[in-house]
């Protein structure tokens, strides 16, 4: 089985098979990539919560982007760079309902995105009334 996918210029694109774009002509051009979390709502959308402590879980992710956006407003905010696999993990300042994150990056190596972990004592709660 193939996987397959396809870019702005209707070029059908068979995808797992090296690590730089050889679409352009050239096989020296890193790949973009971007994996973007549907929202999640942390056990309860009324529920008013605070994530200060994230931690990205990558292979070979270094040099990657870590974003985040809150209450599906805006753009996505810049929480930081990933440096390292194993510790990378972020100071953040996010406050809402539903938190959407976003791992983003360049590579010429065989890059995995395992994921992130928010740190489960420090995500703070109210309840509206």
């Amino acid at each position: 089985m193939k996987t397959v996918a396809g870019d702005n210029d209707g070029q059908v694109i068979q995808l797992f098979t090296g690590t730089t774009d050889a679409i352009t002509g050239s096989t020296a051009i890193p790949i973009e990539y971007a994996l973007q979390y549907q929202p999640m709502d942390l056990g309860a959308r009324s529920v008013l919560k605070e994530v200060s402590r994230i931690s990205t879980l990558t292979k070979n992710g270094k040099q990657g982007r870590f974003m985040a956006r809150v209450d599906l407003e805006g753009g996505f905010e810049n929480i930081g760079s990933i440096n390292d696999d194993f510790e990378n993990e972020f100071q953040a300042q996010l406050r809402g309902h539903t938190f959407e994150f976003r791992i983003s990056g360049i590579t010429n190596t065989e890059t995995e995105i395992i994921g992130f972990d928010i740190i489960r004592p420090e995500i703070n709660e109210t309840i509206k009334t």
